[in-house]
């Protein structure tokens, strides 16, 4: 997997007087690194075959 922020980042700055705005990306940082490293570990199990197999019995 290429580096990178798998949750993506606001598109704009926080507003200074929300009270969730201005902390809630602090607050969830430590709860997205949780998420991605799960995601990364499942996605690192998944191989080519695995998803070729998924689609031979999709159909």
């Amino acid at each position: 997997m290429e580096p990178g922020n798998l949750c993506g980042e606001p598109r704009n700055d926080p507003n200074p007087l929300c009270s969730v705005g201005r902390c809630v990306q602090t607050l969830l940082k430590e709860h997205v690194e949780h998420f991605e490293t799960a995601l990364k570990m499942t996605m690192d199990k998944v191989t080519v075959t695995h998803i070729l197999a998924d689609m031979h019995t999709s159909k």
